[in-house]
């Protein structure tokens, strides 16, 4: 791999912004066409990682949507790179390196299937998903390990390991609740209980390291 490429983009975006990065903000407002608001806007943290998996159950899911959204539209700043440490510190989001990739968390929705109205009654998961079959945006229905579910405010303790799940997949968080409404509508003319969850996804985009120790990185166009 070839050192850094000038010519490959405009300028590196830090998310800690040093002494000599304070003295160059001129500079980069000049190279970018950009305010200097926009550039500190950029170089503000959002919310790491971490952060944002912790919130998923306290925080309104617009809010989380926001900060996702914000993240997207930053990484894929045109003729930016960035540094590849302090990504996860500072955004909802995580690289790989095979295949490299940058990924981004966004909220949404799971759904747990907790019982019958009929217990004697079993079901198979690809009956669940042709029950399913026509709701946009939804995973297949899987089954997740557990121990303890809450029913009627009370803890319940079941024989399965597993309970039974199906994730919505959309981007935009009204499209994850239009298809969460759906499935439990459709569970429950079935005569299935339902239980639901705020989640996360991730999304991906395709990325290029700019020096061998995978420093930097920018996003593929």
């Amino acid at each position: 791999m070839s050192d850094i490429n000038k010519d490959d983009f405009s300028q590196i975006i830090k998310f800690k912004i040093d002494a000599e990065s304070a003295d160059n903000i001129s500079q980069i407002c000049d190279d970018l066409k950009k305010t200097k608001s926009d550039i500190m806007r950029q170089l503000i943290p959002i919310v790491s990682c971490k952060e944002f998996e912790h919130m998923i159950p306290n925080i309104a899911l617009e809010q989380l949507e926001n900060y996702s959204k914000k993240s997207w539209e930053i990484l894929h700043t045109p003729g930016c790179a960035f540094e590849t440490k302090e990504l996860s510190a500072n955004m909802p989001a995580f690289i790989t390196t095979l295949p490299p990739r940058v990924y981004v968390n966004y909220p949404t929705y799971k759904i747990q299937i907790i019982n019958e109205e009929n217990n004697e009654q079993t079901m198979s998961y690809e009956k669940f998903d042709e029950m399913l079959k026509g709701i946009k945006n939804i995973s297949c229905v899987y089954a997740t390990p557990f121990n303890y579910i809450i029913e009627n405010n009370v803890w319940d303790s079941r024989q399965s390991p597993f309970v039974t799940e199906v994730t919505c997949l959309a981007i935009d968080l009204a499209d994850n609740i239009k298809a969460k409404d759906e499935v439990i509508k459709k569970l429950n003319e079935n005569g299935f209980k339902t239980l639901v969850f705020p989640y996360y996804c991730m999304r991906w985009d395709s990325i290029e390291f700019l020096d061998e120790n995978k420093k930097y990185f920018k996003i593929v166009s």
